[in-house]
């Protein structure tokens, strides 16, 4: 229950058990025996209340109704569209490079969030995730570690690496998400990360389409 507000949550839950009770007493009255009616009582409300319940953690839990007072963290799901400027020196020019256009995939369910950040060269695969909330600012993070994977082709320049990365959730209607990273690479690199929101689906045509990255043809 960590992603819900536990006031809020108390008070839902004890409507729902008091609907249930006044549903349960108009179709069977109330019993006063240990018997069959007893049971059918008892058992509309557990089962109807569980019902609901199933429905709010499956799928309801992203109406934008619950967001903030219930639901503490926002709905990432779908693709994200956006840069990584990374403080990489690059050893031809002794220069940082250009920023690097990138995809962010979330998946997200009432339970759990993973995340896999793409780029042109390698993608970075999400593990640990949390949400935190900054007790003094109210502001919202998502965190993550996170295993990279380059292509074959970049190796001998680009070496697979663990790191991680916190990216704050900023705005409410339209929520951008902006943040930084570091690893553990030989020689460590650390940076910047910039989203917006692009589309729902991941694995559409438009989600896929070819990024370009900065040290190509160099």
């Amino acid at each position: 229950m960590k992603n819900l507000k536990m006031k809020y949550f108390i008070w839902l839950f004890s409507g729902l058990t008091i609907l249930f009770l006044v549903a349960a007493a108009k179709l069977f009255g109330i019993p006063k025996n240990v018997d069959w009616n007893l049971f059918k009582f008892l058992s509309t409300i557990v089962m109807g209340e569980g019902f609901i319940w199933w429905l709010f953690f499956k799928w309801a839990w992203v109406w934008r109704i619950w967001q903030g007072w219930l639901v503490p963290f926002p709905n990432l799901n779908g693709t994200w569209k956006g840069k990584i400027h990374s403080n990489w020196i690059n050893p031809a020019t002794g220069e940082r490079i250009d920023s690097i256009p990138a995809r962010l995939e979330v998946k997200q369910s009432f339970k759990r969030i993973t995340c896999q950040l793409i780029t042109a060269e390698s993608i970075s695969k999400s593990s640990s995730e949390c949400f935190e909330i900054e007790p003094d600012s109210g502001a919202k993070q998502l965190v993550f570690s996170y295993q990279n994977e380059p292509k074959p082709s970049v190796k001998e320049r680009s070496e697979p690496h663990e790191g991680t990365a916190k990216i704050r959730i900023i705005g409410k209607k339209k929520i951008r998400l902006e943040g930084k990273y570091w690893n553990d690479r030989a020689k460590p690199v650390s940076g910047e990360l910039e989203f917006n929101y692009w589309e729902s689906d991941s694995y559409s045509k438009k989600a896929k389409t070819t990024l370009r990255h900065p040290m190509k043809n160099k």
